[in-house]
């Protein structure tokens, strides 16, 4: 082979892997910490943290414990985990970030759950998540507060936050890792601008892409092998992009609603028959569009669950959820303009077909129906 085809088919590789071990890691778990900020009129707060506990406790970085870690993590004893615990209480204590306009507050101690609740933690894996015990603080802000901005501990990895005020609208901020969070304005009838608003829901529907959204990612990749020129794929990627649409906006309103493991199961069979098709076919059928059509519907019920977990704030549900699928759509042209500059070179190569779209459709399909097996049986 030469050196120009290794290093497409390497590359290729290298992007399989590391997509498939990603969704076997995420699959619609959560890959971020989740938490929830609760003010009341009295000025008394509480944050809830929901993250992988084991995971924080014993210092490893966010996400399932490797089959190693948790067998280490079996042989500690309850006191070990307890102490453990009580370190990593501390820590976040001085490491977390408090302040009330604008000067700092003392953080209170948080609050870990039970050892037995941490050991379940533990033992989860990709196929059996479920939502963790939370990691509480609470506290009374000062009298005459009017803002409040948090900086989570790096630790936590991403932070979704929603913020929950008396009589007020629902508000979310999407943090980065020890990224300070923007000023919570606590003033009564006040709400975020419009535009703090479509800002967080469009880095809400990016990051549910890049880098949330595995399965998602080999869907479009797989659009884009058969026929990767802009205007076949536009078809396509229009017919997707409505279909997602409809059900993204129907499910968070509650007016369709499927069981979520049904919908993952079926996400992961989508991705494996357009894939299993671009192995059938050197052509686009012109049924392909009403296929991609149907199989948006699917991923849209999917794309619900960030949503659904924050809510969209009062007064501004429609401007949120435009912003959220505005950035779905970003990340998704994010991908396809990645696969142009990966691959472009190849696509007019009288091998790109049996090199490129054959192996890398087989290697989708296998991912995907492993994906599939995976959420049938957890």
């Amino acid at each position: 082979m030469k050196p120009g085809r290794r290093r497409a088919t390497g590359l290729l590789v290298a992007l399989l892997l590391t997509l498939a071990s990603a969704g076997a890691a995420a699959a619609h778990n959560l890959p971020y910490s989740l938490a929830t900020l609760i003010v009341r009129a009295d000025g008394a707060y509480r944050l809830e943290l929901r993250c992988h506990t084991a995971a924080l406790v014993t210092g490893l970085p966010q996400g399932h414990l490797s089959v190693e870690n948790q067998a280490a993590f079996a042989k500690l004893s309850d006191a070990e985990v307890a102490g453990r615990t009580q370190l990593m209480a501390g820590y976040l204590r001085a490491a977390f970030r408090l302040a009330a306009n604008g000067r700092p507050l003392d953080v209170p101690a948080p609050a870990f759950p039970p050892v037995a609740a941490i050991r379940a933690d533990a033992a989860m894996t990709a196929q059996t998540a479920a939502p963790s015990a939370p990691v509480v603080l609470a506290g009374r802000l000062p009298p005459g507060a009017r803002t409040l901005a948090l900086t989570f501990p790096p630790e936590l990895g991403s932070v979704l936050l929603k913020i929950d005020l008396p009589g007020r609208p629902p508000q979310t901020q999407a943090l980065t890792p020890a990224e300070p969070g923007r000023p919570i304005a606590l003033g009564a009838g006040l709400r975020p601008s419009p535009f703090a608003t479509f800002r967080e829901y469009l880095r809400l529907g990016f990051g549910h892409i890049l880098p949330a959204g595995p399965d998602h990612i080999l869907f479009v990749v797989s659009l884009f092998l058969l026929i990767p020129r802009w205007k076949p794929l536009a078809a396509q990627v229009t017919a997707f992009t409505l279909a997602h649409s409809v059900t993204l906006a129907l499910a968070v309103f509650g007016l369709v609603a499927l069981p979520s493991k049904l919908v993952e199961v079926m996400i992961a069979v989508s991705i494996a028959v357009v894939a299993l098709d671009n192995v059938r076919t050197e052509q686009l059928a012109p049924w392909r569009p009403f296929v991609v059509f149907g199989f948006g519907l699917l991923h849209g019920l999917g794309f619900a669950s960030v949503l659904r977990d924050l809510g969209l704030p009062r007064g501004q549900e429609a401007l949120s959820l435009a912003a959220f699928n505005l950035g779905i759509e970003a990340g998704q042209l994010s991908v396809l303009a990645g696969c142009f500059a990966l691959f472009g070179w190849t696509l007019r190569q009288p091998w790109y077909r049996r090199r490129v779209v054959v192996p890398a459709s087989l290697a989708i399909a296998a991912v995907a129906a492993t994906w599939a097996v995976q959420r049938t049986f957890a």
